[in-house]
């Protein structure tokens, strides 16, 4: 079985509910795997229920020079009720032999009184 390297960081976009995790896939030898979609990705919110995460959109930045393994998974409407670190499962598969898997952490901090 083929073995993906996956990383990825997560953000809450400024002034709306988006997430966005930014993940990076590599094939074992180090080089971009590109091609990838929605179908492609599976993210789980971890906690008390470990929830899987519809993708609404994914954005490939295959285009951009140097960015040919980055991906934008964008999760529409995702404001949890409360401030913390939320941690999510991110799991890239190409094919059925190659896939992989990593943590990411996004911190919502709505911030105290003014």
């Amino acid at each position: 079985m083929a073995k993906l390297i996956v990383s990825a960081q997560g953000i809450l976009h400024s002034g709306k509910s988006d997430l966005i995790i930014a993940a990076s896939v590599r094939d074992e030898q180090g080089n971009p795997v590109t091609g990838l979609g929605k179908r492609n990705f599976k993210v789980w919110m971890l906690g008390h229920f470990f929830s899987d995460l519809d993708v609404d959109t994914v954005v490939p930045l295959d285009t951009i020079a140097t960015l040919e393994d980055l991906y934008h998974l964008v999760f529409k409407s995702w404001a949890p009720a409360v401030d913390g670190t939320f941690g999510f499962r991110v799991r890239a598969a190409k094919g059925r032999a190659a896939h992989g898997d990593t943590l990411a952490w996004v911190v919502k901090n709505g911030g105290g009184p003014e």
